[in-house]
C-alpha cells in the first residue's frame, strides 16, 4: 500500500511544507515571528525592498531544497496498472490495550482540529459587543469570495493539468524542471507575488492593474501546487497504455482525453479544484493588495474586524468561510474515498 501511496504522501508533505514557509494570517495572529510576517513588516514598516527581498530569496532557497528531497525520494518507480486486483476482505484487528490512547489521541487531534476553532467563534458570535449580522455586506462578500474561488479552482487547474501530463507522460529533464518550477510561487509569501505582480502590471500591463484578472492569475500562481500534486498521483496512477490502445482503435487525441484519460483522473481533478478552491478563499494577503478598489471577501473582512479587535463582528465572516468549505470538504473527502475503494 504505501509504494502505492507514495505520490500522494510525499506530494502532500510538500504542500504542508511550503505552505508553512509562505503562511502568514495564523503566524501574524500568534505573534510568532517568521521570515513571511518579518517581510510583511519590513514593507509595512520601513518599505525596505532590499532586505524584505534577501528574506524572500532564503525563502526560495528553503523551496528548492525541499523540492530536492521530494524528488530524491519519490524516485522513478511506475505506479500504474492495468487491472483492479484482487478484492479480498480486509480482516479486522482489536487493538487491546492500545485502544484507549488510540482514542485519546484521535478525540485530542479532532478537539483541537475542530472544537477548539468553532467553540472559539460561537463564543464570540453569543458574547461579542460587537456582534453584528450586516445582511448584505454579509451576501455580497460571500457572492464575492465564491465567484473568486471557482474562477480561481478554474484557472488553475487549466495551468496544471498540462504541466503534470508532460511531467508523467513526457519524462525528461527540460518537464522535471518546468514541473519543480511551479511549486516555488506557494512557498514565497503572498505579499511578494502581489507586489511583483503590481510592479509588471505597472510597467508592462497597466490595464490590468486593479482588476479581478490580475487577482486570479495571482492565486494561480501561489495555488498550482495543490493542483500539480493532485493532478500528477492522479496521471501517475492512469495506465499510459490505454492511450496507446484508444490510439490503435482509431481515437484522436482530443477523443482519447475524452473518454479515457479525463474518466481515470477525474478523482484528482476533483480533489485539486477543492484544495484550490478552499485556499483562495481563506486568502488574505494577496487580495488585500490586488483585489479592486471596494471588492471586500470574507478573508478581508474578517481580517479588518479582527485586526480592531472586534471579535464579535469578525465572527459571522469566519462562520460564512467555515460554511462555504463544508461543501468542500465532503466532495474532497468523496472524491478520495471513491478513488480508494475502485
Amino acid at each position: 500500500m504505501l509504494p502505492q501511496l507514495r505520490p500522494a504522501l510525499l506530494g502532500g508533505s510538500l504542500i504542508v511544507a511550503l505552505h508553512i514557509l509562505a503562511e502568514f494570517g495564523a503566524l501574524q495572529m500568534l505573534r510568532f515571528p517568521t521570515f513571511t510576517t518579518a517581510i510583511y513588516d519590513l514593507y509595512r514598516s520601513s518599505f525596505n525592498g532590499p532586505a524584505a527581498n534577501v528574506l524572500a530569496g532564503v525563502l526560495l532557497l528553503s523551496c528548492l531544497l525541499l523540492l530536492t528531497v521530494e524528488l530524491r525520494l519519490r524516485g522513478h518507480q511506475r505506479y500504474s496498472r492495468l487491472g483492479r486486483g484482487v478484492a479480498r476482505t480486509i480482516p479486522r484487528r482489536r487493538l487491546g490495550r492500545a485502544t484507549a490512547p488510540c482514542l485519546v489521541a484521535v478525540g485530542g487531534l479532532t478537539t483541537l482540529a475542530l472544537g477548539v476553532p468553532l467553540g472559539s467563534l460561537v463564543f464570540w458570535l453569543v458574547t461579542g459587543s460587537s456582534t453584528d449580522f450586516p445582511l448584505g455586506d454579509l451576501v455580497a462578500t460571500t457572492a464575492t469570495s465564491l465567484g473568486l474561488g471557482l474562477a480561481g479552482a478554474i484557472l488553475t487547474m487549466a495551468l496544471a493539468f498540462p504541466i503534470a501530463w508532460l511531467c508523467v507522460r513526457r519524462r525528461g529533464r527540460l518537464t522535471i524542471l518546468l514541473e519543480r518550477s511551479t511549486y516555488f510561487g506557494n512557498a514565497v509569501p503572498g505579499i511578494v507575488v502581489a507586489l511583483a505582480l503590481v510592479t509588471v502590471a505597472i510597467r508592462f500591463a497597466r490595464p490590468a492593474y486593479q482588476t479581478v484578472v490580475l487577482l486570479v492569475f495571482a492565486y494561480a500562481i501561489m495555488f498550482l501546487p495543490r493542483a500539480m500534486v493532485s493532478v500528477r498521483a492522479a496521471l501517475d496512477q492512469a495506465p499510459p497504455v490505454l492511450d496507446d490502445v484508444a490510439h490503435a482503435l482509431g481515437s484522436g487525441p482530443l477523443e482519447t482525453l475524452r473518454r479515457v484519460t479525463l474518466p481515470l483522473i477525474a478523482p484528482g481533478l476533483g480533489a485539486g479544484s477543492s484544495l484550490v478552491f478552499l485556499a483562495v478563499v481563506t486568502e488574505l494577503t494577496a487580495t488585500l493588495l490586488l483585489a479592486p478598489i471596494g471588492t471586500r471577501t470574507l478573508a478581508t473582512q474578517f481580517w479588518s474586524n479582527s485586526s480592531s479587535i472586534a471579535y464579535g463582528a469578525a465572527a459571522p465572516y469566519a462562520a460564512l468561510m467555515v460554511l462555504l468549505s463544508a461543501p468542500v470538504t465532503v466532495l474532497l473527502t468523496r472524491n478520495r474515498w471513491r478513488s480508494m475503494t475502485v
